[in-house]
């Protein structure tokens, strides 16, 4: 499917890739009571910090990274870059609630529930979009499965899908999940289509350049993940 179809059918359907996919991209991260915190998970190989909002956001901005506002800042630590094991990167996304409150406030709770915790970038399109959001527990990706949020207006005057932005995937109206994705490029198409930006990549975009995009579109369309699958077994 193309594109546009794609980013109303397949961009919000699957946690974590099987094993065939191993050189997926991961977020490293755990996130709890939207503080800065450091945490050494179940694999000694998994040491991540994610910054949350308030505390975790303060730091970034006091180490100059980021906005000078600290009220709405996540950092992303990323393994498997460019396919690879034990290449990690960072990057900064500042939410804005101007733009999206629901959906901002969506995020904020799942980032205060550490559901980014090990969860994989499984659609990776350079020049498109690089899609994430799904736990690789199925019982915790079935738990949010059909909470479903309304949709924010898209205020092009304020926001649209421009380089660099976060928006939530959708598979139709006011279906918003917890899959979100950043757009590479300007898609201006998607604006018209009601994806509405929640935030916007600050800092270390060039890490999401490096996320692995080499397995193309998922099945049953290309080769990579099939998100109805994995969104069952993990």
């Amino acid at each position: 499917c193309d594109h546009r179809r794609v980013m109303g059918e397949c961009i919000d359907r699957a946690p974590r890739q099987s094993v065939r996919f191993y050189k997926t991209s991961t977020i490293l991260a755990l996130a709890a009571s939207l503080l800065l915190l450091i945490s050494t998970l179940s694999s000694p190989s998994v040491l991540v910090i994610i910054g949350g909002l308030r505390g975790g956001a303060r730091r970034l901005a006091e180490a100059g990274v980021g906005p000078t506002s600290p009220s709405r800042c996540v950092e992303f630590s990323v393994d498997n870059l460019d396919g690879g094991k034990g290449e990690t990167g960072k990057f900064v996304i500042e939410l804005k609630p101007e733009w999206a409150p629901i959906g901002v406030k969506r995020f904020e709770e799942l980032t205060e529930q550490s559901f980014w915790d090990g969860v994989r970038f499984f659609r990776v399109l350079p020049g498109f979009v690089a899609q994430f959001g799904i736990h690789g527990d199925p019982e915790i990706s079935d738990k949010w499965y059909d909470k479903v949020i309304r949709d924010d207006p898209v205020d092009t005057a304020k926001s649209g899908n421009k380089r660099g932005t976060v928006s939530f995937a959708t598979s139709g109206p006011n279906s918003r999940t917890t899959q979100v994705f950043v757009n590479f490029k300007d898609n201006d198409f998607l604006d018209r289509m009601g994806f509405s930006p929640i935030g916007v990549v600050t800092s270390g975009m060039e890490t999401v350049e490096r996320l692995y995009g080499g397995y193309g579109e998922g099945a049953p369309s290309g080769r990579g993940p099939y998100q109805g699958k994995i969104q069952v077994k993990g």
